[in-house]
């Protein structure tokens, strides 16, 4: 071998042994800058999500928040538009749009029965129970009743009522329905007692949250709150109004508001809602004696106690003072009830106003 092959051979093995040391150099230094960028995505991801669990009970409430202002916001809508429609004639209606997001309409049927009667002439003093589903139980003091008609959804029946005070007792041929209307004359046809019974349903707004479900619920113009772990609260009341005549007569004056149709309520995240009025009903007026109003709801059990502590908590004070014979206004009817209530002094005359707005939800 030359002495020139040798030295080129050499030459090669050198320039071999140099790029294989710097070939190795670089994937060392590429495995150091991949370890290190893991080891940065690592602490990333490691601080992130601490911050996450601190601030994922901040993001909760954001969350609950804005579900519980836009229910809120809902309820408002239709209780506005439930008021306008409720208070037109017969057959008028509007039709809203509504953006529900993470909210539920739905419709709560049956959920207040209200009953009121009084004495309107004459000067006996009647008294009318329902026993059960079909049967009344008449007392009249004085033994006037003479006759008695009974509405109900529509259909009216006549009776003739048994000399004498009574308990009559009176059974309809069919279960009472939905409004029953009662009227009794004396003997001269003098209309002198009348009942409105009434079944009451509404509308209900239920938003999903972290802690659980908060609903309103708008029934007879009442508005009421529920939040996740807390009882119901009322925001407002149904309307009833207490003033006088200029003749110093006392006045009262119910509202009770029926929303009716809730199975046509659309669903999605974006409705329409249909309401029209069905018009309105009056009821009694002036010369009204021994005014008698029962109530309940079956929403929740603290609702009617505290629609009777709203109207009638002054009577309270003056029971504890013993001084009830000074009492003038609202108070429990003759005993200490949680949902009946008259006008105090019982036979005090006065004007009594009670209307009944009905309010559709059509297709």
């Amino acid at each position: 071998m030359s002495q020139s092959n040798c030295g080129q051979d050499f030459s090669e093995a050198a320039e071999f042994y140099s790029t294989h040391n710097s070939k190795i150099r670089d994937e060392k230094d590429a495995v150091s800058e991949i370890i290190g960028v893991v080891m940065l995505l690592t602490m990333v991801i490691v601080v992130m999500g601490g911050v996450m669990t601190i601030i994922q009970p901040y993001l909760n409430d954001f969350d609950d928040n804005k579900d519980w202002s836009q229910a809120k916001v809902i309820a408002s809508q239709i209780e506005e538009k439930i008021q306008t429609v409720g208070s037109s004639p017969d057959g008028v209606g509007a039709i809203s749009s509504i953006s529900l997001g993470n909210s539920m309409i739905s419709s709560t049927s049956s959920a207040e029965l209200w009953t009121v009667q009084a004495d309107l002439f004459g000067y006996d003093k009647i008294d009318i129970e329902f026993s059960g589903t079909q049967l009344l139980l008449i007392n009249s003091i004085n033994g006037t009743a003479h006759t008695m008609n009974v509405t109900t959804d529509g259909t009216t029946n006549s009776w003739g009522i048994p000399t004498g005070e009574g308990p009559h007792q009176y059974e309809n041929s069919v279960a009472f329905g939905k409004t029953v209307i009662i009227e009794i004359f004396d003997l001269e046809e003098n209309l002198i007692h009348q009942l409105v019974r009434v079944s009451l349903s509404g509308i209900r707004i239920e938003s999903g949250m972290q802690s659980g479900d908060y609903i309103v619920d708008l029934i007879n113009g009442a508005r009421l709150e529920k939040i996740p772990y807390q009882g119901y609260a009322i925001n407002k009341y149904p309307n009833l109004r207490i003033d006088s005549l200029n003749n110093d007569i006392p006045r009262i004056s119910l509202l009770l508001v029926d929303v009716t149709g809730g199975q046509n309520i659309e669903t999605g995240r974006d409705i329409k809602l249909n309401l029209e009025s069905a018009g309105i009903q009056t009821f009694f007026g002036e010369d009204t004696r021994n005014l008698r109003i029962s109530f309940s709801c079956s929403i929740d059990d603290v609702i009617a106690p505290q629609y009777l502590n709203q109207w009638t908590g002054d009577y309270e004070l003056y029971q504890s003072a013993g001084i009830t014979n000074q009492y003038e206004g609202l108070g429990p009817w003759e005993r200490l009830s949680n949902t009946e209530m008259g006008y105090h002094p019982i036979d005090t005359t006065l004007f009594f106003d009670l209307s009944i707005q009905r309010v559709v939800v059509l297709e």
